[in-house]
């Protein structure tokens, strides 16, 4: 499963009824991604398959990505390198760092 907010700022914390809708789009919608599947780890290549999501166009049988993982100490490095659409031309890096 993944919950991932994507920003460079925290999310509002305000309640969601006194909210504008453009707030609502940013804080629900824009910044929230979520979704849960089954995932294939092959020597330095993880590949994941989106079984349910938020955006039910992720949902479709063939959706799948895969990335590239390095491990150093505690920081992890995603690479992504190909969805079902074919190569990935300007890859997204994830860096994951655990804390203890």
């Amino acid at each position: 499963s993944i919950i991932r907010i994507e920003g460079d700022k925290p999310r509002s914390t305000d309640n969601w009824t006194t909210m504008t809708p453009e707030q609502v789009i940013d804080t629900f919608i824009k910044q929230f991604t979520a979704s849960g599947g089954t995932y294939d780890m092959k020597g330095s290549t993880l590949t994941m398959k989106t079984t349910i999501a938020k955006s039910p166009g992720f949902m479709a049988r063939a959706n799948w990505i895969s990335y590239t993982v390095a491990i150093k100490g505690p920081t992890m490095t995603l690479t992504a390198t190909a969805t079902n659409e074919g190569p990935i031309k300007n890859p997204q890096i994830m860096t994951l760092t655990r804390l203890d």
